[in-house]
């Protein structure tokens, strides 16, 4: 198994943000105690999104999500 064209395939991401379905997760978590460098890649991943979630939003973007949900809002009414 090439273990770095697994982790580039992008499986790491949807893994850690919950995409998979329960056997593509089975063979992820699989994959990963057999191989640390994959599991490696998911603690490295896991800490980016958690890192990412202490990050606030630029003020600007709360006028343009407002923005936005009312123009849908128009839209469907």
């Amino acid at each position: 198994m090439d273990v770095r064209t697994y982790i580039e395939s992008g499986i790491v991401e949807e893994y850690c943000l919950g995409l998979l379905l329960e056997h593509q997760c089975e063979e992820v978590r699989r994959l990963a105690a057999l191989f640390p460098e994959i599991q490696k890649e998911i603690e490295i991943t896991e800490a980016a999104l958690f890192a990412y979630l202490d990050t606030p939003p630029r003020p600007a973007l709360k006028g343009q999500m407002l923005g936005a949900l009312q123009n849908w809002k128009k839209l469907f009414n």
